[in-house]
């Protein structure tokens, strides 16, 4: 038994773009119920000398080279979707978007 034309298939070429719209906004969103993705939010970044990682210990502190007030990256898949503020929500750390990147 075949399904092969129940489904339509995409090929690889047609995920990227097709007509002028993304993959994303091709797909019933109904299609995506129930699928997670891992989410990860970039503070900052800075290199240190492997001596001074060696020696570090509880209490110590790693100074980042992001401001406060600079906005953090979202990431899915290690691609940058979305910028936004970090905020504390219930005792929680959050993420206030400000701009979701369209491709």
């Amino acid at each position: 038994m075949s399904f092969e034309n129940e489904i339509d298939v995409l090929e690889p070429s047609e995920m990227n773009e097709s007509n002028g719209k993304k993959l994303f906004e091709q797909i019933n969103p109904k299609f995506l119920k129930g699928i997670e993705v891992e989410v990860k939010v970039e503070l900052g970044n800075t290199s240190i000398s492997f001596e001074k990682l060696a020696t570090l210990s509880a209490g110590n502190i790693i100074q980042l080279d992001t401001p406060t007030d600079q906005y953090v990256n979202l990431t899915v898949a290690d691609e940058v979707f979305a910028k936004g503020i970090l905020v504390v929500v219930n005792g929680y750390y959050g993420v206030k978007i400000e701009e979701v990147f369209k491709g």
